[in-house]
């Protein structure tokens, strides 16, 4: 059986309540790990990790105690399985072999001066300095996860400088076999998701199968919505206004906002009740809105799937049609001094439909500061 790659969105476990859920499912030394950590978004990457090893561990029927080497790489006690993890981001990675395995995922990130001489090699540092400017970005990546994945498979990790091993010869090959250590090591590459890197090390050929997680395979739990109960199916990334998760009743899928609360009870619901009221007076295409609890502060709407724009202009679709219905949704919020959250991310076209998936607008006395500011509509 080739490596295997599991690869969970942690960006959902913003949310305080699915947050303690999954928390209660981790053992105890990863419950430890996760309260060292000061930044909530490294709390959420922590407890992604532990999750996944729980996934790991139901998934195989491991019991095995976990053990730690002198560098801190965990394996079980004395399951076959071998295993590795990273994050970064948005997202943790289990990455699994029944033999030696590192993997290493980076989301890309500012240039810091002088990192390069702290990273790369010299060689490197000259493959570097050939490239394009964006290839130059791809490349730095690729340099990065490769030897990090290469540490981990070692075992030492980053007790040994980033520096200690070479990859100039393979500068733009994506996958490869880095036939200088003995046994030969296989590198592959993924580009799951813009923005990240992700690289598996490990003594396969075979280029191993990598799975996205959703939250129901690592968080079996379910969400009150006045009186009545909806499993949790999966997340998306979070919003503005609070964490939006994919639910189900009786095999119908919907989409379940939970709003961040904070002030008078009920008071983020009503705002976005009245949004969507304005929205839909001025011809704004919406999902359905089903119910609205303002005790618990959570709006429950109408499922519709497709990609947003945002994953669109990723892949390279041709958006033009977008772009014209575009223009005549800014022609109406202009007129009514109406404004939405921009990104392209809050917007999905589907049927010859612009349709906005968010549930907020601002009413603002300048009907120029309804259009959108630099940066905002990066359509390009």
């Amino acid at each position: 059986m080739p490596p295997r790659i599991f690869l969970l969105d942690c960006s959902p476990f913003g949310d305080s309540s699915l947050f303690a859920k999954g928390y209660r499912r981790i053992d105890d030394f990863r419950k430890k790990r996760v309260d060292r950590y000061a930044k909530e978004e490294d709390k959420r990457l922590g407890l992604g990790a532990g999750l996944l090893i729980s996934y790991l561990r139901k998934k195989e029927g491991i019991t095995d105690e976990i053990l730690y080497n002198e560098y801190g790489k965990a394996y079980f006690s004395n399951a076959k399985i071998k295993f590795n993890l990273s994050h970064s981001g948005d997202y943790a990675v289990l990455a699994v072999d029944e033999r030696e395995i590192g993997v290493d995922v980076e989301k890309d990130r500012p240039h810091v001066e002088g990192i390069e001489t702290k990273v790369f090699t010299l060689k490197e540092q000259e493959s570097l300095a050939l490239l394009s400017k964006e290839e130059r970005k791809a490349a730095f990546l690729r340099y990065w996860t490769e030897k990090e994945s290469y540490l981990k498979y070692t075992g030492v990790g980053l007790s040994k400088p980033l520096t200690s091993v070479d990859f100039s010869s393979y500068a733009k090959k994506e996958d490869f076999a880095f036939l200088e250590a003995d046994p030969a090591l296989y590198f592959h590459h993924y580009a799951f998701e813009k923005g990240y890197g992700l690289c598996v090390c490990s003594t396969s050929k075979e280029r191993p199968v990598l799975t996205k997680i959703s939250l129901k395979e690592v968080v079996e739990t379910s969400f009150l919505v006045n009186g009545e109960r909806y499993e949790l199916e999966d997340g998306f990334k979070a919003g503005e206004h609070g964490q939006c998760f994919l639910v189900s009743r009786k095999g119908v899928l919907s989409v379940l906002k939970c709003l961040h609360q904070d002030g008078e009870e009920g008071k983020k619901c009503r705002e976005a009740k009245a949004s969507y009221a304005s929205l839909m007076g001025v011809g704004i295409v919406m999902p359905a809105l089903y119910e609205v609890d303002e005790a618990k502060g959570r709006i429950r709407r109408e499922y519709i799937p497709g990609k947003t724009l945002l994953e669109e202009k990723e892949e390279g679709k041709d958006l033009t049609e977008a772009k014209l219905a575009f223009k005549a949704y800014l022609a109406k919020l202009h007129e009514e001094k109406l404004r939405l959250n921009y990104r392209l991310e809050n917007f999905l076209y589907k049927d010859g439909k612009l349709i906005y998936l968010e549930s907020h607008c601002v009413e603002v006395e300048n009907a120029e500061e309804a259009l959108p500011k630099e940066g905002e509509l990066l359509w390009d």
